[in-house]
């Protein structure tokens, strides 16, 4: 044959020519310096990973004439015939083919004899796991005590379907699948090398079809060149495959993102006169949405090694997280359903009508809407009223909701001395004795009482931020207009300082641990609920600490998640010991000798006390 495969041809004849596998080749170079040599090496991995590469390099590396090494010369004559496939001392076996116990019998008859001109007889068996159980019965002797000259290097695709016996006498090593940036860059190699030209955005679709496997790159390529006549080109590649073409994806989604249902419908169309199952379209939209999730949680990440990693990186800018994880539903949801469809084609355009419907509840939206409630049971100055006004964007006043004067006075006289005490950072007085109190509270975190700080009968000025503390914060938590992320942030945080005056200022501590989500448009989403409850401007900045006592405050210090779970745990524990208690229930086990599923006990609210749903 003239011609020659590049999988073939290119095949790395030294661990410096292989292709990723660092873990696996540092192991075996560090051995073979320091002469440590194994009689039994396993090789696993999925196909087309260096399997079998690796095991006729290390045969070259232990017979070598210039010594053992992690570099053999190429040139001696043991050298050459391995590579060339006429060693009489490296025995291959199929063992695919060879799945007989008299065909292992027969492999090992020959293993006592010394090799005839090699350092070291090595027999490579490939697919190992297709050896039958009394071959591998056979085999168990030789191989945990072969001869000094023997070595033995097994390799296969499913490890776990070899006895455990084998395992345990080899040295295991496992090879990972292939990243896409080390395949575009390996073909990048070989096809300089060979004269062959190539645009980088298709070794890149090859690379992600490939799926961790050099050999079926290297194969791709081969039907790629042959397919572009000489080239490997974007537009034949993603024809070859059947690829979406990425500027569909694109324009789907700018679609999708401006709310074009025009647009989007007129890509969809287009689409379908060259392709009717759209289930590869589907697919390739839920990988860039994926990828567009991880670039906004980990920049850099999700765009890295990427056909669009330009256009997933902006995406990650434009797009609201929130919104990302609606669109991934939407199209796993479409995907299961598409078999449902009276058509393909109707079931793609209904996918396409729910994600440019459906938009997730902005929070913003939220505090606007739930300040109309604080509006109507908080008195505010005017001058908040307008500041008020002013952040919510109402166009008219028209628009704005009554405000009931007469219940700007009425708050009773129990939360005003609440009120005074948070203006005074005092604690706030504890509702169960004394002695009923937990052992780890630190003092001056007395459980709150669920009574909201608020005016007097006499017409007092509100809450003052000021006064905010760590205890009344867990209790003020319940009752401010949050949702979603700023929400559940805002559970972990907990006030450090608070200064009063022309604009009040609250510095909350938010531990690393919980900070994965946190931005800072949360500071100020934060800040407008503050504002709303405490009926004047409010600003808040969030210092990101190691721990509590990194920051001066008790390292078992309470946050509102936690108070809420406390609370929650104490009810579940009630409920228990409510069951264990009854007396109709012990009636009912003793007659049919029975017992309670504690795991089934739930309390009749799951609902803390002081802790109330948003409006």
């Amino acid at each position: 044959m003239s011609h020659q495969v590049l999988a073939r041809k290119w095949r790395p004849q030294s661990f410096a020519e292989l292709a990723g596998q660092q873990h696996v080749l540092q192991a075996l170079g560090n051995a073979l310096e320091q002469q440590r040599i194994h009689h039994a090496y396993l090789l696993t991995g999925t196909r087309g990973v260096g399997k079998t590469t690796i095991a006729r390099i290390l045969a070259r590396c232990l017979n070598c004439e210039t010594g053992i090494s992690q570099s053999p010369c190429g040139e001696c004559t043991s050298c050459r015939e391995i590579s060339e496939g006429r060693c009489l001392d490296l025995i291959e076996v199929d063992a695919a083919s060879r799945t007989k116990v008299e065909d292992t019998r027969e492999l090992l008859e020959n293993v006592q004899f010394a090799p005839s001109s090699a350092r070291y007889k090595i027999y490579l068996i490939d697919e190992v796991h297709m050896l039958s159980n009394s071959s591998f019965n056979a085999l168990l002797k030789t191989l945990e005590e072969p001869p000094p000259h023997a070595v033995f290097i097994l390799a296969t695709t499913h490890p776990q379907k070899i006895p455990p016996t084998v395992l345990s006498r080899c040295l295991q090593f496992h090879l990972k699948n292939l990243p896409a940036q080390v395949i575009v860059d390996h073909a990048n190699y070989i096809l300089e090398a060979e004269g062959i030209s190539a645009e980088t955005a298709a070794l890149q679709v090859i690379a992600h079809a490939a799926a961790g496997s050099m050999r079926d790159a290297l194969s791709l390529i081969e039907q790629a060149i042959s397919f572009g006549s000489g080239a490997v080109l974007l537009e034949q590649v993603n024809d070859m495959l059947g690829v979406v073409d990425h500027q569909v994806l694109v324009d789907l989604t700018n679609a999708i993102i401006d709310g074009d249902g025009r647009a989007a419908l007129a890509q969809l169309a287009t689409y379908a006169q060259r392709v009717t199952d759209f289930t590869r379209l589907v697919d390739d939209l839920l990988a860039l949405y994926h990828r567009v999730a991880v670039e906004q949680v980990v920049p850099g990440a999700g765009a890295e090694a990427q056909l669009l990693g330009d256009t997933i990186a902006a995406y990650a800018k434009r797009i609201a997280p929130e919104d990302i994880q609606l669109f991934y539903q939407i199209l796993l949801n479409a995907k299961r359903d598409m078999a449902l469809a009276p058509d393909p084609l109707t079931g793609m355009e209904m996918l396409l009508l729910r994600l440019l419907a459906f938009r997730p509840v902005n929070d913003d939206k939220v505090l606007a809407d739930s300040s109309r409630v604080a509006i109507e049971t908080r008195p505010l100055s005017p001058q908040s009223k307008q500041e008020l006004s002013e952040a919510q964007q109402e166009p008219s006043q028209a628009q704005k909701p009554p405000v009931d004067k007469s219940g700007e006075e009425h708050v009773t006289k129990k939360s005003a001395a609440v009120s005074d005490r948070a203006q005074a950072n005092t604690p706030l007085p504890v509702d169960v004795p004394q002695e009923n109190r937990s052992p780890a509270e630190p003092a001056g975190l007395s459980e709150p009482t669920g009574d909201l700080p608020s005016n007097d009968e006499s017409g007092a000025a509100p809450f003052d931020p000021a006064g905010l503390n760590p205890v009344s914060w867990c209790e003020i938590f319940s009752r401010l207009p949050l949702s979603g992320v700023v929400r559940a942030i805002a559970g972990h945080c907990v006030p450090l300082k608070a200064m009063s005056g022309a604009s009040c200022h609250i510095e909350f501590a938010l531990q690393d641990s919980d900070a994965l989500l946190y931005k800072e448009e949360h500071s100020e989403r934060l800040a407008t609920s503050l504002s709303i409850f405490c009926g004047c401007s409010v600003k808040v900045s969030v210092r990101i600490v190691d721990d509590w006592v990194a920051c001066g405050l008790p390292a078992d210090i309470e946050t509102p998640a936690m108070y809420k779970q406390r609370l929650l745990d104490e009810r579940q524990e009630q409920a228990m010991v409510a069951v264990q208690q009854d007396e109709n229930i012990q009636t009912l086990l003793e007659a049919f000798d029975g017992e309670v599923d504690m795991d089934s006990v739930v309390p009749v609210s799951t609902e803390p006390e002081g802790e109330q749903p948003n409006s």
